[in-house]
C-alpha cells in the first residue's frame, strides 16, 4: 500500500494486503484468548495516551509478545494444517474472495 494523495492509501498486491490481514487477526485472536477482553480494551485505551504501551498491558514486550504467539501458533500447527492448505488454495483461486469463504469453514460456537 501507498499513500495517495490526500491520506488515502492505494493497494498495489491485494495478496500482500490478505495476508497482513490474516497474521494481524491471528494475532489479535491470540491475544485476546491469551489475555481476555479487558487487556484488549487496556491497550485501545493507553494507546491514544503512549506509544504501543505492549509492556504496560501485557507485561512483556512485543518480540515477546510476538514469540509467544508464534510458538503457540506451533504448538497448534498440527491441529491447522488442513485448514492452512484450505485456505491456501482459497486465496490462490481467487485473493478478493478468499477471506469470506475462510470464514465459512469455521464452525459457528453455538
Amino acid at each position: 500500500m501507498k499513500d495517495a494523495r490526500g491520506g488515502r492509501l492505494s493497494i498495489f498486491d491485494k495478496a500482500k494486503q490478505h495476508k497482513a490481514y490474516a497474521e494481524t487477526g491471528s494475532f489479535g485472536n491470540y491475544l485476546y484468548k491469551t489475555y481476555g477482553i479487558d487487556k484488549i480494551k487496556r491497550l485501545q485505551r493507553l494507546s491514544q495516551e503512549k506509544d504501543r504501551p505492549w509492556q504496560d498491558v501485557f507485561g512483556i514486550s512485543l518480540q515477546e509478545l510476538e514469540t509467544n504467539w508464534l510458538k503457540h501458533l506451533r504448538t497448534n500447527g498440527e491441529t491447522r494444517k488442513e485448514n492452512v492448505s484450505k485456505i491456501l488454495k482459497l486465496f490462490e483461486g481467487n485473493p478478493g474472495t478468499a477471506c469470506l469463504e475462510a470464514q465459512k469453514l469455521v464452525p459457528s460456537k453455538q
